[in-house]
């Protein structure tokens, strides 16, 4: 689609390398700028499939994983979603999910927002292209849903995971508890990091590669929110100023800009 050529990262030395496979070749790109962010929790992309819950004999039928996600700099549209799996043939949903005030994603799935559905065509990273949805201002999650395998080891997603060559470490994530978790495993929502200490006795874990391209619609220092900056916004800063009247997140975040 780019009359034969592709785009391959500087820094990516190990493409084609047999032990680091699978490489992706890149067919499109989108130029980020200060209407733009990413937002993600892994830092060197997809370095593994995570198909572990196969390993504890799970019978389950369907998997979401999810990354929790900061909109609170008013970067909160959702553009595309990105994820990476090798899962051909599998259906797969993308949702947008509230979390509570510890940052835990919520497993009623009536108060998830569908965004975007498709079946995986090929292995490698799949964009869903979602329709301009626009996140409440703060945080939130990204769930991608698999269903439609005969096993868990077929419900597979791209994970940034260490890997070991020789006695030495190479693409070690900087994994935290509270950004990433597995739904449909347990009850509750599964901390990403307690997976891998309890389910895999491995304390550096990894990072789901999942991301959403996001922009930001707002107008500087528009907040009332009409499209456009007037002496009614001034003096609603003036009156916010001195405690007169009270502002939303979004509203802050015009008045700060």
């Amino acid at each position: 689609s780019m009359d034969g050529y592709f785009w391959i990262s500087y820094e990516d030395k190990h493409l084609f390398d047999s032990r680091f496979s699978p490489s992706y070749a890149i067919s499109d790109v989108t130029i980020a700028d200060e209407t733009r962010r990413v937002k993600q929790n892994e830092i060197y992309g997809a370095t593994y499939e995570f198909t572990y819950p196969q390993n504890s004999n799970s019978s389950v039928e369907a998997l979401t994983y999810v990354n929790v996600l900061d909109f609170s700099d008013g970067f909160n549209v959702i553009d595309k979603v990105t994820f990476e799996s090798t899962s051909v043939g599998v259906a797969y949903d993308v949702f947008y999910i509230p979390t509570d005030d510890e940052g835990v994603p919520t497993v009623e799935e009536s108060e998830w927002t569908l965004l975007y559905s498709d079946t995986i065509g090929y292995k490698g990273y799949i964009c869903a292209d979602v329709e301009d949805w626009q996140a409440p201002v703060g945080m939130g999650a990204i769930g991608v849903r698999l269903t439609g395998a005969e096993s868990t080891d077929e419900l597979g997603i791209g994970v940034d995971e260490w890997l070991r060559v020789s006695k030495s470490y190479i693409f070690r994530p900087k994994t935290e508890r509270g950004q990433c978790y597995l739904l449909g495993y347990h009850e509750d929502a599964y901390d990403l990091v307690d997976f891998y200490h309890d389910e895999m006795d491995d304390d550096i874990g990894g990072s789901f590669a999942i991301k959403a391209y996001t922009y930001t619609n707002r107008i500087l220092g528009d907040v009332d929110g009409d499209g456009s900056v007037t002496i009614l916004d001034a003096t609603s800063i003036q009156r916010y100023l001195v405690n007169l009247d009270a502002f939303n997140d979004s509203q802050i975040l015009a008045a700060e800009d």
